[in-house]
């Protein structure tokens, strides 16, 4: 294998590993996106949630 096959097999390499680097990413804002949501259903509540409402459950 020459040095510009093995040039070629390392930019392939990094940008599969970048790809999948930026879709991880792309996840974990998904997921803090949704927890920030959570939050502020949580925090506008006005009352104290001491028992399951079916409601709140399925907007969980």
């Amino acid at each position: 294998m020459n040095t510009g096959d093995e040039l070629g097999m390392e930019i392939r390499r990094l940008r599969d590993e970048k790809q999948a680097l930026q879709n991880e990413q792309v996840s974990r804002q998904d997921l803090k996106t949704r927890i920030d949501e959570m939050m502020r259903l949580l925090n506008d509540l006005l009352c104290e949630l001491t028992e399951c409402e079916e409601d709140y459950a399925r907007t969980l």
